[in-house]
């Protein structure tokens, strides 16, 4: 298989590099104050991304942070703490959950239902199986043991009946249920797309993946056969081409269903740069669009090419080569990653540093953990704090932080003695920590909580907008949603209010629409507050 690029995975590398000690569950980062669960002696607790221990292992199981709380078990039973270790929800359910949209799926005795973040149930365990709720405000459920499957609301309305075997998640406005076959349903529940086909996949750019007969083709959202089924196995269309398998063999076909690359590899991924990574009697090379041996198969592995080199793995060493396949940098590295911003992280002796596209050492390999590079500057550091390096490898930031968040505008978020700041590239601190949280800065503000409001300031710590809000998100296209006594609303760039506090649920404009939840009911309002459309 292609080397998998470190970016995927430097969350658990950070983990394991910081605190070698801990071992048990896997890393998730919740960026605001990034904190890692980690085990000592069979007891679960929480890191931040220093190595230092902010929740001490004391729990029999914990999951991730998500919306502030985290799963926690003691004694077989799940609650939630806080992001101090607060228990904020006490053990009790059988099972749970992360939050999403402020609720959580929880099993009390046999059934599911649904807690606030008060851990007071919002939607009675009526369920016989469910699941948490998706970005479209929905979730999948099932009352019975040998019932269907149908959706509730965030207010336990059943939206769409239960009479489906199995369900899936919405994506693209469509999600595929199965009854005796498997087909798309719209979110008023309208059978889109007859159930007809053995096995579907979701949809993306229009087009879904559909199996019949044991073999694979693609559907538009209206159900018509864009490309007749007849691959063994297929994969998503990239950079206008997906790779499909047919007698064992892996070629590339366009959205017309046309066979651009005849079936002929071991295996093949897709395209990206132009060229895509293939292999042959074990050992991977590079073709270009049509079909065409731009790079010979001899690399044990390799990945894709970006910034116009490709990491390969030849005699247990990582290297980098170019698109016509010559060897640019020889391969001497334990363990390495794509480049970005002109630079590539690489491992040497279990440090890291990074080295520019003639593999020249630009930072040497001193550091426990690295992070890429965003707006010139890397997160690095050793052991109790957290400091930024330029792409010279100077550090223009000694490491002197609890915890900091990515440039944004040219300015960092930092946090100091609990409290959160901002740092400018000089390591200045431009704006002092006084802050209970703080936001990257978008659109030229930056959102920040105080006293339990969030407010918003400007570049200079100005405070533009007063922190009055119970609850806020992020200024996209002018507007951002805030809450006030309970109700969702949004301001402008000055605080004006422009469209008055009166949603239940407000999510951030696009396309110069928002989607809003009022009365129980859907709909969407421009940016005069004008519905658009409304749920019947």
């Amino acid at each position: 298989m292609c080397l998998k690029s470190r970016r995927t995975m430097i969350c658990v590398l950070i983990a394991i590099a910081i605190v070698a000690s801990f071992a048990g569950c896997k890393s998730k980062v919740d960026y605001n104050g990034a904190l890692f669960c980690i085990s000592e002696n069979d007891r679960y607790g929480f890191m931040d991304s220093t190595g230092r221990v902010i929740i001490k292992p004391q729990y029999d199981d914990a999951s991730f942070f998500s919306e502030g709380l985290a799963a926690v078990s003691q004694n077989g039973k799940w609650g939630f703490i806080d992001k101090t270790g607060k228990m904020v929800i006490e053990p009790q359910f059988l099972s749970v959950s992360h939050f999403s949209g402020g609720l959580a799926c929880v099993k009390e005795y046999i059934y599911y239902g649904y807690i606030d973040k008060t851990g007071e149930f919002v939607i009675e365990p009526d369920y016989f199986e469910a699941y948490p709720f998706g970005e479209d405000g929905l979730a999948e459920v099932k009352e019975f043991e040998y019932g269907g499957w149908g959706f509730i609301d965030k207010t336990g309305k059943m939206v769409i009946k239960p009479r489906f075997k199995t369900v899936d998640g919405f994506n693209e406005g469509l999600a595929w249920v199965r009854m005796e076959r498997q087909g798309f349903i719209d979110k008023k529940g309208k059978l889109v797309v007859e159930p007809q086909f053995d096995r579907v996949f979701s949809f993306k750019d229009g087009l879904a993946i559909v199996e019949k007969d044991g073999k694979c083709g693609w559907i538009d959202k209206t159900g018509k056969t864009v490309i007749e089924p007849q691959f063994d196995y297929a994969y998503g269309f990239s950079e206008s081409l997906a790779r499909v398998e047919l007698d064992g063999k892996w070629g590339y076909i366009h959205k017309t269903g046309k066979m651009a690359v005849e079936p002929q590899f071991d295996y093949a991924y897709g395209f990206s740069e132009g060229l895509a990574c293939v292999e042959l009697d074990g050992k991977w090379g590079y073709i270009d669009k049509t079909g065409k041996t731009v790079v010979e198969p001899q690399f044990y592995d390799a990945d894709v090419f970006t910034e116009g080199l490709a990491l390969v793995e030849k005699d247990g060493r990582l290297g980098y080569i170019n698109k016509t396949g010559k060897m640019i940098i020889e391969p001497q590295f334990d363990d390495a990653d794509v480049f970005t911003e002109g630079l590539a992280l690489v491992e040497i002796d279990g440090r890291w540093g990074c080295i520019d596209k003639i593999g020249k050492l630009v930072i040497e390999p001193h550091y426990n953990y690295l992070y890429g590079f965003v707006e010139g500057m890397a997160i690095c550091g050793d052991e109790a704090k957290i400091g930024f390096i330029d792409k010279t490898g100077k550090m223009v930031i000694e490491p002197q932080y609890d915890s900091v968040d990515w440039y944004s505008d040219d300015l960092a978020p930092v946090m100091k003695d609990g409290k959160w700041g901002y740092i400018d590239k000089a390591g200045k601190m431009v704006i002092q920590p006084q802050y209970e949280d703080a936001y990257c800065f978008s659109e030229g503000l930056a959102r920040i909580e105080k006293k339990g409001k969030y407010g918003w300031i400007d570049k200079t710590g100005k405070i533009v907008i007063e922190p009055q809000y119970d609850d806020a998100m992020g200024i996209i296209e002018g507007l951002a949603p805030i809450k006030q006594d309970g109700k969702w609303g949004y301001i402008d760039k000055t605080g004006k209010m422009v469209i008055n506090p009166q949603f239940d649920e407000a999510d951030f404009f696009e396309n110069g629409l928002a989607l809003v939840v009022i009365d129980e009911k859907r709909a969407y309002i421009d940016k005069t507050g004008q519905y658009i459309w409304k749920e019947k």
